[in-house]
């Protein structure tokens, strides 16, 4: 994820899911992010992402 350009993300909230395996990339929100929720292709070494939710956050100065 930090390769692409996301940043982990902790939003207020008490689901640990929702506070240790969100990512954000500008406005853009990608929550569920586990490993089984992801695909390593071996023709190119990317990792596809089948799983996620992804969602239009607040924007972030990061």
């Amino acid at each position: 994820m930090h390769r692409e350009g996301w940043h982990p993300e902790s939003p207020p909230t008490r689901l640990d899911m929702l506070a240790t395996l969100t990512w954000r990339r500008g406005n853009v929100v990608a929550t569920d992010v586990r490993p089984e929720n992801a695909i390593l292709a071996e023709a190119d070494g990317e990792i596809y992402p089948f799983d996620f939710i992804l969602s239009e956050g607040m924007p972030c100065d990061r």
